[in-house]
């Protein structure tokens, strides 16, 4: 009984220690990447690249797409949470996620702000709420989830700076 209750208390402080390694916005306290990065270009140039990155990068971009100006492009965007892998090795579909981000752009430099990551439920589901392994509520998958939405923001993010630093920026479109 003593090693149960010790095997409890090691899962626990591990969750709470993998929860506490993703960024929390001290205003909003919600999971939110962002960075500021330098970048040779003026804001148009830095938008071209951007723009062509989004397009690219979602599938339906122009569902995904919600404001894109010259200064400012912003997507609402989706993936496909799993459940873990069950015995057998299969991982099987635990709903959508989706996300917001923000990518504003200056002359030098742009900003990207990825934040409202929510597990759509019958009502949403701030991914936040999988942090807090002392709610009833909570469920083992939970370190899963928030693993999964972490790799896929990164993946995101990765993909875009990968594009904002290359060289060659798309020539705008000649009559």
């Amino acid at each position: 009984m003593k090693t149960l209750v010790f095997a409890l208390a090691l899962i626990s402080m591990g969750l709470n220690g993998i929860a506490q390694n993703y960024p929390i916005d001290p205003a909003t306290k919600k999971i939110s990447y962002s960075e500021v990065l330098t970048q040779t270009g003026t804001a148009d140039e830095l938008y071209r690249k951007a723009n062509v990155w989004v397009m690219g990068f979602y599938k339906n971009a122009s569902n995904v797409v919600k404001e894109n100006t010259p200064t400012k492009i912003v997507a609402d965007a989706r993936f496909k949470l799993l459940n873990p892998a069950d015995k057998k090795g299969v991982q099987t579909m635990a709903g959508i996620v989706t996300y917001d981000l923000v990518i504003e752009l200056k002359e030098g430099r742009y900003k990207y702000t990825l934040t409202n990551i929510e597990w759509i439920q019958t009502s949403n589901f701030p991914a936040e709420r999988w942090m807090d392994s002392t709610s009833p509520s909570y469920n083992q998958n939970y370190a899963h989830y928030l693993k999964q939405a972490d790799d896929e923001m990164k993946r995101v993010l990765s993909s875009l700076k990968e594009a904002m630093a290359k060289g060659d920026v798309p020539k705008p479109a000649e009559w």
